[in-house]
Order: structure tokens, then C-alpha cells, then sequence
């Protein structure tokens, strides 16, 4: 699939607008940031970022690389993986650029490449959240609009599910797939399948909620995130979440807790060989800064989980725990992590599995420059694909993310 005309197309036409509104303000070259400085690689590019920023356009690009080195080949004979995802994106302010108060328009493009490592050892929650047969894809393109001052906020496009649901900041550093993200939710359209759907939510003081409707076509085996937009007319993906935050901040907060219910509607194959139209589960999350600042370091818990109907998914039950410690500065500031996570298999007449699989991981996240960061990471997965006589796999990996 041909995607990069729709991507430039979006960029142009806000560079040369905000280009347009940083020439009415004109300043001398000399005034600003040259190449290789700050946190991003390209630096200031002599201005015209930083020009572009207050004109409401804020361009953005990094590539995440992991290298991985496993203690036993997987389905392929190898033992060593190397996978790379590279995000390009543009985030135009409409309220800044337009006067649309409280508007933004959004969108990315995304290439993966390299081996997917997780799919080759047969483990049923990924060792990498990059982990993903190649794509070059219109990763996301949505807009959103607030309104109440922020009380009200809708959102249309194509959009990554895990972005508003089942989100939880202190858990999301990890690398594990299944510490950041609960794997009974079945066929969520999140990386790497985005897909397209609309959201509304409500927040007031310490409470939120929201909900959506998406294209459920990856339950059908389509790659919704190799199409530029679907359409809500077959198989649907519908979610719901509320919950409670205390100390919120545009990036963090002191501690959450939520709750979560999810539909696919696509027609799923029970292990008996019976069909169902609809398939139903639930999910929890929660987390709290025990000591420091959110946003500024400190140390946190989190805990996530949820289940499914073991009749037709393996992924009948999941739980996550986790703590991490955070040195003030940027987000991207050093930090380690210990976190372990569980699947409780399907055990019904039909189910491939006879075991659970529990994943125990450590990162040390190190912010090399501000425009590098380097995480190496250890796990343990026992009882990996859930089959009681699989041996141990131990890896380790380290991911290298530059920020452009």
C-alpha cells in the first residue's frame, strides 16, 4: 500500500502556513538554535521548529531499535532479533493556527521492520512492544475537539485504541507487551492496527469517563492498520472505561483507578468448533506515586488485569504488577522498573494450552543525551505458548530510541 503522499501532504500544508505566520513575526537567524541541539537530534532546525511551535505545528519523529538475544532459538533457528520502528508524525494546534479553540489535528506514519522475535518463540504476551511483521502504514490520522473547558472532549479517525483506554503512564515504560497493555482484551486496534472509530469523553474534578466505537476488522484477520480509513458497517470493536485520578497534570497524575468493558462483534470459533456472534471481557487498572512528583521522578506501583471468555480465547484471565523509580527531569529521564505478568490460560476441551505463562522483566532506562535514550532489559518467561514442558526462555535486549 502507497502511503506516502497522504502524510506529506498533511505536513505541507501546515509548514507552509506556519511558515507563513513565523515570516510575519521574522526574527534573525542568529536568535535561534542550530542543528544537534536540545532533545531532538535535528535540533531547532535554525528556527523554524521552534517558529513552527508557536504557530501551532509541532513536527515530531523517533526510531526505536531493540536488539535481542534469546537463550534458546525460536520456530526459525535464530537467536538473536533485531526490530525497528520508526514513527514520523504532525500535531497541528487548531485553536493557534485556525482559532478553533480546544481543536487538534493529528497524524503519523509508521515503518517496522526487522523479525518478530515474539511470534517466532511462540510466547503469548510479546518481549517488545515493537515486536510486529513489517508495515509502512498510516499509523494514525484523527482529529479532536474539546470543548467546556476540557470537560468535553470527541475524537474521529483512525485512532490507537491503547492511547485513551487501558493506559496507565507508570506501566507503559516497560517493554513487555503484556506489563503495558492487558492481552485478554482481545483484538484491541492498537499497534499494530490502529483503526478507525470515534470516542467522547467526560472528565470533571477527579472523575472520567469514556467510550468508543472502532473498526473490529482485525478480529476478521484484516490488518486495519495497512488501511488508511475503514468504516463501522461490519465487525465492531466497542469499549468503555471509567475511573477516578487524583493530581492530575496535562502528562501525570498522583494515582489512578479504573475500571473497563469491552465488545468485539465479529462471529469468533469457540474451542468446540461452535460459533459466537459477540465476545464480551472486563479490565482494571490502577496506579500511585508513593513518593515524589508526577512528572518530575519519584516511585511508582501500578497493578493491571482483566478476563475474557475462555471458550474462545486462550487469554482467559491476565494480571500485571509492577514498580518503577524515575529521576526528575524529562520524561524520557532515567529510570528502572521490576515488573511481572501473568496469563491464566484457557484450560477447556480444545485450548492448545495446559500451562500459564508468567513473564518477570528489569529495565534500566538511561537518557544518554536528551535526544537518546538507551533501556537495556532482562526477562524471564516461564512456561512460554502456556505448554507445561516448554523449557524457560531468558533474554535480553536493549532498545536504543532517538528522538529526531
Amino acid at each position: 500500500m502507497r502511503l506516502v503522499p497522504l502524510v506529506p501532504l498533511v505536513t505541507g500544508i501546515a509548514l507552509v502556513t506556519s511558515a507563513a505566520a513565523l515570516g510575519a513575526d521574522g526574527a534573525p537567524a542568529a536568535n535561534y538554535q542550530g542543528m544537534a541541539t536540545g532533545d531532538q537530534l535535528t535540533g531547532d532546525w535554525f528556527g523554524l521548529r521552534s517558529g513552527m511551535q508557536q504557530s501551532g505545528v509541532d513536527v515530531e519523529a523517533d526510531l526505536a531499535v531493540d536488539e535481542t538475544m534469546l537463550s534458546r532459538p525460536g520456530a526459525d533457528d535464530q537467536r538473536r532479533y533485531l526490530q525497528a520502528c520508526f514513527n514520523g508524525n504532525v500535531r497541528i494546534d487548531m485553536g493557534v493556527l485556525f482559532g478553533l479553540t480546544g481543536g487538534t489535528l493529528y497524524a503519523d506514519f509508521e515503518s517496522i521492520s526487522g523479525s518478530d522475535g515474539s511470534l517466532e518463540e511462540g510466547v503469548l504476551q510479546n518481549y517488545s512492544t515493537i515486536d510486529s511483521p513489517h508495515r509502512d502504514q498510516l499509523n494514525e490520522l484523527w482529529y479532536q475537539q474539546t470543548v467546556w473547558d476540557n470537560t468535553l472532549t470527541l475524537k474521529l479517525g483512525k485512532i490507537d485504541v491503547n492511547e485513551d483506554f487501558d493506559n496507565s503512564p507508570v506501566a507503559t515504560p516497560f517493554l513487555n507487551r503484556g506489563v503495558a497493555f492487558t492481552p485478554s482484551i482481545i483484538d484491541m486496534p492498537t499497534y499494530p492496527d490502529p483503526a478507525t472509530g470515534v470516542s467522547a469523553g467526560l472528565d470533571y474534578l477527579y472523575i472520567y469517563a469514556r467510550a468508543g466505537v472502532y473498526d473490529g476488522s482485525t478480529a476478521t484477520g484484516m490488518a486495519t492498520g495497512d488501511r488508511y480509513l475503514g468504516n463501522l458497517s461490519g465487525a465492531r470493536f466497542e469499549i468503555a472505561e471509567a475511573g477516578l485520578r487524583w493530581g492530575a497534570t496535562p502528562t501525570a497524575h498522583v494515582a489512578s483507578l479504573a475500571v473497563g468493558g469491552w465488545r468485539q462483534t465479529a462471529t469468533f470459533t469457540r474451542f468446540d468448533g461452535s460459533l459466537v456472534d459477540d465476545i464480551e471481557g472486563a479490565y482494571a487498572l490502577g496506579d500511585i506515586q508513593v513518593w515524589g512528583t508526577p512528572g518530575a521522578g519519584g516511585i511508582a506501583l501500578f497493578a493491571n488485569g482483566g478476563f475474557a471468555d475462555p471458550n474462545v480465547t486462550i487469554y482467559a484471565r491476565h494480571c500485571a504488577v509492577g514498580v518503577s523509580a524515575t529521576d526528575s527531569g524529562s520524561p524520557h529521564a532515567n529510570a528502572i522498573g521490576l515488573a511481572a505478568t501473568w496469563v491464566g490460560t484457557s484450560r477447556v476441551a480444545g485450548s492448545p494450552c495446559n500451562a500459564d505463562e508468567t513473564a518477570f522483566e528489569l529495565f534500566v532506562r538511561i537518557q544518554a543525551a536528551g535526544w537518546l535514550i538507551v533501556t537495556p532489559d532482562v526477562q524471564w518467561i516461564r512456561r512460554p505458548g502456556g505448554i507445561s514442558d516448554a523449557p524457560d526462555l531468558y533474554l535480553g535486549q536493549i532498545r536504543a530510541d532517538i528522538i529526531f
